[in-house]
């Protein structure tokens, strides 16, 4: 063992001291349970990035697809990947994790794969799982390789810390395009199609190809099958027959909290004004904060029917579940089968 940590010291090292380019875009891939998930990080300018995240429901067909598009105003894309060695040569990278692997654990490569475009050159790490690897002793002894791992998940986390403050006003450096926005759906199937996200993205399993074809480029339907609509996400409050309101509106499930698989429960106060019937304030109790501010910003317009007669504050729970898509059921009407059934029904009328 200390020859092998010698090892992996020396090579991280020397693949150290030769990282000097800086990434100018960064793509990351993977295919995890019958999702396919990428990163799309691009420099909108030297001290700007944009980062698309996008995702393919493969449950059901048609493919469901949901996107979403961020602008970072004051962070780029080298400072969005610095905790990682995006740039690292691929040989190098190889060298480190072999180091790195456990006894007797071969572990597939391309589990996540991650592409950096770095000056004129395209490099592309396939990252096998890290179940695989010694990964205690490559986050202490190589840690921004170690990071690589953890890249995609830490500019979504980025993503979710910035934009909690930006729905508090704290920051508005962040412009954010929702799933609504029919261009970037479109957009987003005709990169897929186009195979833009071929190299990071690894073949379908077996049940999900036809025809030969194992690429998400070869399956994706066109736009207007792929862009279909799923069942619509909201906040929804336990009681909210029983409290007699003249205007009511739909309590929106925050974008980022669905891609982001945030679910839970809301608790709010509010106070009624018995004269109009108007919500004079709406607070929250518990929750967590990308849910809270979507409940209190659209109950905080709700109308209830005036004079208002009900206690004050009021209390509510409102509880965010993320619609799961539902796959009709598939009627067998093989050979087989209805020899089968056409058996059974003879054994009946025997009987």
């Amino acid at each position: 063992m200390p020859g092998k940590i010698l090892a992996l010291i020396l090579l991280y090292s020397a693949a150290l001291s030769a990282q000097t380019v800086q990434p100018s875009s960064i793509v990351v891939g993977r295919f995890q349970n019958l999702f396919w998930y990428i990163t799309d990080v691009q420099a909108a300018s030297s001290s700007e990035s944009r980062v698309r995240f996008i995702s393919v429901d493969s449950h059901c067909a048609p493919f469901y697809l949901s996107t979403q598009e961020y602008l970072f105003d004051r962070i780029s894309v080298p400072q969005l990947s610095e905790k990682a060695d995006v740039c690292m040569p691929e040989s190098s990278l190889s060298r480190i994790v072999r180091s790195a692997r456990k006894k007797n654990e071969d572990g597939e490569f391309g589990q996540q794969v991650l592409a950096a475009r770095c000056g004129s050159e395209l490099i592309v790490h396939y990252l096998p799982a890290s179940s695989s690897l010694n990964f205690i002793l490559l986050k202490r002894k190589a840690p921004r390789v170690a990071a690589l791992w953890a890249l995609a998940d830490d500019i979504r986390k980025r993503y979710e810390e910035n934009a909690t403050r930006e729905s508090q006003g704290v920051d508005r450096g962040l412009k954010e395009a929702g799933t609504s926005n029919p261009s970037l759906l479109e957009q987003a199937v005709s990169d897929i199609r186009a195979g833009n996200y071929d190299i990071v993205l690894p073949d379908a399993p077996p049940e999900l190809q036809k025809e030969g074809h194992l690429k998400l480029s070869e399956l994706m339907p066109l736009p207007e099958e792929a862009t279909a609509t799923k069942p619509e996400n909201s906040g929804e409050v336990e009681n909210i027959d029983q409290l007699r309101l003249e205007h009511s509106s739909t309590i929106p499930y925050p974008s980022i909290a669905v891609i982001a698989h945030i679910e839970g429960e809301v608790e709010v106060e509010l106070y009624v004004d018995p004269a109009s019937g108007r919500v004079l304030s709406a607070a929250t109790s518990s929750g967590h904060p990308l849910l809270r501010s979507s409940a209190t910003d659209t109950i905080g317009k709700w109308v209830f029917l005036h004079p208002y007669m009900g206690p004050n504050p009021v209390p509510l729970v409102v509880r965010y579940k993320i619609e799961k898509v539902q796959c009709p059921p598939v009627i067998d009407t093989s050979a087989s089968s209805v020899v089968k059934n056409s058996r059974k029904a003879e054994k009946k009328r025997k009987r």
